[in-house]
């Protein structure tokens, strides 16, 4: 069974009354939407708030969705609007990132210097994904972290495909950018190889495969 016709089901049942089916909606998508809400807000408080009312609008919503639509979309445009406002509304700048989600425990395979230039490497990326204008973050997030299709992102985001689309080059170039000039950076002496032992075409390459190894 596809999501689509399994995520149907769920609302036909949750419609009929059963309570249980709105939950496993619940289980499956509160996690994505949990992560999308923290890139933009930068607050784990904040993002359990945004994700609940997420789900509350769309429980009180349910009866209006287009069945036979995806339903993630419809899930990430409200929380992206909620995220939108709520940040808006609390003045917050680009978000904060906690020492713990940045840094992944490195692979038991990599030698110590490998493995510190890996977190260095996922530190840098996620702070400069962080520090991308919101328009522009809520996209690199939706389409390396959680995987979306470019018609999922326009259905999420209510933005036309050629606006996605040149969104998401502008941002893919403004992180180059930065991770380009932050591998760049070091004595003279090892300013070929940056302060990780990267190369600055190393880091273009980070950008080039994708940033959701690093998110």
């Amino acid at each position: 069974m596809s999501d689509t016709a399994r995520d149907d089901e769920a609302i036909r049942r949750c419609l009929a009354g059963d309570r249980e089916a709105f939950g496993e909606l619940v289980e499956r998508y509160k996690r994505p939407l949990y992560a999308v809400a923290y890139r933009l807000l930068g607050d784990s408080g904040l993002a359990e708030d945004a994700v609940q009312e997420t789900f509350l609008r769309a429980y009180r919503a349910l009866g209006r969705f287009r069945r036979g639509d995806p339903l993630a979309p419809w899930l990430y445009r409200i929380a992206t609007n909620l995220c939108h406002d709520l940040g808006r509304s609390r003045g917050r700048q680009a978000p904060g990132l906690d020492e713990g989600q940045m840094d992944r425990l490195a692979d038991p395979a990599d030698q110590p210097d490998e493995a510190l230039a890996r977190r260095e490497t996922q530190r840098r990326v996620r702070e400069a994904v962080a520090s991308l204008p919101e328009k522009y973050r809520v996209l690199v997030v939706m389409a390396h972290q959680q995987g979306m299709s470019y018609e999922a992102i326009c259905q999420a985001t209510g933005e036309p495909l050629t606006i996605v689309k040149n969104r998401l080059y502008r941002a893919r170039h403004m992180l180059k950018e930065q991770l380009t000039a932050y591998y760049e950076e070091g004595p003279p002496e090892t300013a070929h190889s940056g302060p990780t032992g990267r190369t600055p075409a190393e880091a273009s390459a980070t950008l080039e495969g994708g940033v959701s190894a690093d998110l």
